[in-house]
Order: structure tokens, then sequence, then C-alpha cells
């Protein structure tokens, strides 16, 4: 995902799904001046495209589903004071990178500009998802692949952990 400027949408509210280079969709709110002029009623209305066939024509040969694991989940919740300019996509990048087989999924549930955070910076909140396929994970296993992917954020774009 990438931020969207279509002009449809609201700004900062709206996002670009891309695969490689190319874009297949863009989903986001839509902008108030657009609902206002098709008199759409006064509340928030998510719109989308998606080119399933651009999406489908990708699909690599032989892919198949992954078996659904029979272990629990962990969940730990990693936020972060970064840069302004610094792209959430390129943190979820990080993320997904550092994060190794037992990192199942990061997914941004905020982003916060407010009093408590410095002008010139932002706050995102991730919540990570840490599973195996062979046994259950101990919250001591979760902690360390969290440790590692907090010092590469650290070094690498000079994040702040925030909440420990």
């Amino acid at each position: 995902f990438a931020p969207s400027d279509h002009p449809a949408f609201h700004p900062g509210r709206a996002a670009k799904l891309k695969l490689g280079d190319a874009v297949i969709g863009e989903f986001g709110e839509l902008h108030p001046v657009v609902r206002e002029k098709f008199d759409l009623p006064a509340q928030t209305i998510l719109i989308g495209e998606l080119d399933l066939d651009a999406l489908f024509a990708n699909i690599p040969p032989g892919f198949a589903a992954r078996a659904l694991s029979r272990y629990p989940v962990i969940t730990q919740d990693l936020a972060l004071m970064v840069d302004e300019p610094i792209a959430a996509e390129r943190v979820q990048e990080l993320i997904a990178q550092t994060g190794g087989a037992l990192l199942q999924s990061a997914r941004l549930f905020d982003v916060y500009r407010g009093d408590q955070i410095p002008r010139g910076k932002k706050s995102l909140a991730y919540q990570l998802t840490f599973q195996a396929d062979d046994r259950t994970l101990a919250e001591t296993d979760a902690n360390k692949v969290r440790e590692k992917i907090a010092q590469r954020l650290r070094k690498e774009i000079g994040a702040e952990i925030r909440g420990g």
C-alpha cells in the first residue's frame, strides 16, 4: 500500500494498492466535496476499486494457500515515533523483512499527531501477530522477534519505541 492523492478521496484517508510498481487498486474515504456534489448523506463513505484481472494475472503458477496453524497466536502492540516524512509503508516493509517466520502479520492500527508528539514527528502503532507452525510459542519467543524489529527500526529510520 502507498498513500493515494486521488482527488475523489479525502486527503490522508486513502491508499493505493500496488503490485510491484503498478497500481492495481485504490481505496479510501470519499472526499466531502464529492459527497456533497452527489447529494449523499453527511456520513463517512468508503469506496474502492480493484483490478482483479491484474491481481489474478500475477498469481504465480502452482500457488497454493498455506495451511492454517493449529497453534495459538500471540499478539503484541508496537508503538513508535518517527519523523513525519517517513511513510508507514516503509515501516511496514522493515517490520515484515525483520520479523522472520514467526511474524504472521503487522497491522497499522493508529497514526497519532498531537500534544504528546513533538512537531515534525508522528506516532505509528502496529499490532504484531506471531505464530509458529510447529509449536506453541512462548511470550519470550515473540518478545525476541519484537525486540529485533525494534532494533532495526531504531537503526534504519531513527524510530523511538514508545511505551517500552
